[in-house]
């Protein structure tokens, strides 16, 4: 059950297979149930605000570890997370991944990976990249990106003061 109905009232539903949780009248929980003695089962979506307020445990949290190993967790997404590390500090790198983690929440899986790999390919390495290149008025990168090449051609070199210092 997701962390912020600890200490919630919530429904349960049970079958020979499934476990499934409702908070008031919305599933909030579905989950295969473990058949093996001592088997714990978890889903990282469920620990995420925890997570985000402790981002130093997530390389070692037992959500992250099985939704690496037992889900198709996308390579693109372990370069992107040491990007950010490299780019903005351990903490705040790792603060930075887990909101985008946040974003399976209204986004499709395969809609986040594509955005991650296009960010990865333009090194834009943050949050507020993933979230413009999901947004829908987002140009498409390389249309947006040419646009900004063509730019260049209005370069000015800085003048030097010592220019001025003639007019005295």
């Amino acid at each position: 059950v997701p962390i912020y109905l600890i200490n919630q009232k919530i429904t349960v539903k049970l079958s020979s297979h499934i476990f499934e949780g409702y908070f008031q009248g919305r599933r909030v929980a579905t989950h295969e149930l473990a058949h093996q003695t001592y088997t714990i089962k978890t889903q990282l979506d469920h620990y995420l605000e925890l997570l985000w307020q402790r981002p130093g445990a997530l390389p070692n949290a037992l959500p992250f570890k099985q939704a690496r190993e037992l889900s198709n967790w996308p390579a693109c997404f372990d370069e992107f997370w040491v990007l950010l590390i490299n780019r903005l500090g351990q903490f705040e790198g790792t603060r930075q991944f887990l909101d985008v983690l946040f974003l399976h929440r209204h986004y499709a899986m395969n809609d986040i990976q594509r955005c991650v790999q296009q960010a990865i390919s333009l090194q834009w390495i943050s949050i507020d990249a993933i979230k413009q290149l999901l947004s829908p008025q987002c140009p498409e990168p390389k249309t947006f990106f040419q646009s900004c090449q063509k730019l260049t051609g209005f370069y000015r070199a800085q003048s030097q003061s010592h220019q001025y210092d003639q007019l005295l």
